[in-house]
């Protein structure tokens, strides 16, 4: 579990400081989009600005279903820091066929399709 998390922090690292830093906000907004994505094996690390909060950056395990979630700020009152803010396992989240959602739910349109295709 150790050696997961320092990946993680590795991968996260590696995502702000291979921007060319997260000082520079514009220049960063410049050269990547809202969301990137940087994959090594096994694990997905996507960056996007968190607002004035700086850099939120999610760490996924595949092989686990399991994702964390930092928020890196370099102007936070005492020095930069890296703040985990959450992490879950989502392997059941996965299963469920609805949560939250709005009409048509997928049984709905699920009733609505099969009989078409039973033509």
């Amino acid at each position: 579990m150790k050696a997961a998390v320092v990946g993680a922090l590795v991968i996260a690292g590696l995502v702000v400081f291979g921007v060319g830093g997260w000082n520079d906000r514009a220049a960063l907004a410049e050269r990547f989009g809202p969301h990137e994505v940087a994959a090594q094996p096994g694990l997905i690390a996507l960056s996007a600005p968190a607002a004035d909060r700086g850099q939120q950056i999610t760490v996924i395990d595949p092989k686990t279903r399991t994702m964390a979630v930092y928020l890196v700020d370099a102007k936070a009152s005492g020095g930069e820091y890296v703040q985990l803010v959450s992490v879950r396992k989502c392997e059941w989240d996965l299963q469920m066929e609805e949560f939250n959602a709005t009409g048509p739910l997928p049984r709905e349109v699920r009733g609505q399709v099969e009989p078409n295709k039973r033509r």
